[in-house]
């Protein structure tokens, strides 16, 4: 999305979530549903430490960020909706709304399955990782390097 307004995102609060996206051109300028907090969101550090930033269940395109608002609401409470940004959407071609990983998302996010899998479970598997490892092969003029990392799970 591109601002078609004057926006200073560096001048987001550094304690409220601020939702900009709420005037988009692909939404006739309307907020599509009251949970939505897609495109343009700025969320302090602190408050995406709180909620356990994303969840790691849902892959590809799709119910992510409802899944994040639902997380805000539960722990943050609120988001602030700016009323004077207007966006231009960029064609985002979500030709996948029909794989297989964007049912599965939905299905998680409206049968409200318990996934409390974010941000901590992510620096606990950065954290398990226990050496790098690399190889290298070269065929005449072509050298390939592979590098890998070994991980110990807890």
């Amino acid at each position: 999305m591109l601002t078609e307004s004057t926006l200073a995102y560096g001048n987001f609060s550094k304690t409220a979530v601020v939702h900009a996206a709420t005037n988009a051109s692909q939404f006739d300028y309307k907020l599509p549903y009251p949970s939505y907090v897609g495109g343009v969101l700025g969320v302090p550090p602190s408050v995406f430490e709180l909620v356990d930033g994303f969840s790691n269940c849902f892959w590809g395109w799709g119910a992510e960020d409802d899944d994040f608002y639902d997380r805000l609401m539960q722990k943050h409470g609120s988001v602030y909706r700016t009323q004077h940004a207007r966006m231009i959407s960029l064609s985002a071609n979500h030709t996948d709304r029909v794989s297989p990983e964007y049912d599965r998302n939905v299905k998680l996010l409206h049968n409200k399955l318990t996934c409390t899998s974010g941000l901590a479970d992510a620096r606990r598997y950065l954290r398990n990782i226990t050496k790098n490892v690399a190889s290298s092969t070269c065929d005449d003029d072509v050298c390939t390097v592979k590098v890998y990392s070994e991980f110990m799970y807890e």
